[in-house]
């Protein structure tokens, strides 16, 4: 037995009746809007645009998997999750994974698969992660090594797929773009 999705109908959505800039700042740009309800009344709304990113699990030719842990400034702490990093402008999500694979693990890969994608907090925000797992990993070419970025501060971890779903379950591992990975990559479809 199959589930569908019901379709959207126009009578269900919200409509932006005026948007206005609070703040740009280096990454996310700040909004308030007024959204008309399908009823009619305006309501006011929140709303962080961003570039948007990805999200990359390097598979080590062992099974093991490279995570990184880095500080997160928003949170006062460091936290271990899978490499990632912000679209550029006009960048290609595949492009993207590729450069921060080699630009966070110092590996490169001849095989990065899409496998999906994630809206990390769509209450407030539209930052869209698109997922990549990367296997084959090699040394980079001289043409993949791009320059590090001198604002992070990453080590580098491998682990097996078992000790980092161990992390996941005892509370190692607090990033829901690492939880959504792992659950792309290694939880098997029910039933």
């Amino acid at each position: 037995m199959s589930a569908s999705v019901p379709p959207s109908s126009s009578s269900q959505v919200e409509v932006t009746v005026s948007s206005q800039l609070i703040h740009q700042g280096r990454v996310v740009g700040f909004y308030n809007d007024t959204a008309q309800l399908p009823d009619g009344r305006t309501v006011p709304r929140d709303k962080l645009v961003h570039p948007g990113g990805v999200v990359i699990c390097p598979i080590l030719p062992n099974g093991d998997l490279i995570l990184v842990k880095q500080w997160r400034y928003p949170l006062g702490k460091p936290l271990i999750e899978f490499p990632a990093g912000k679209l550029e402008q006009g960048e290609d999500p595949k492009a993207s994974a590729a450069r921060e694979l080699v630009e966070e693990t110092g590996y490169a890969s001849d095989c990065i698969e899409h496998l999906g994608h994630i809206y990390t907090a769509p209450g407030f925000c539209d930052e869209k992660l698109y997922m990549y797992k990367a296997t084959q990993l090699r040394a980079p070419k001289p043409e993949e090594c791009l320059t590090h970025d001198d604002e992070e501060n990453i080590q580098i971890i491998t682990a097996s797929p078992q000790q980092v779903w161990q992390w996941a379950v005892d509370g190692t591992i607090e990033d829901a773009k690492t939880f959504s990975m792992l659950a792309l990559v290694y939880a098997p479809l029910p039933g």
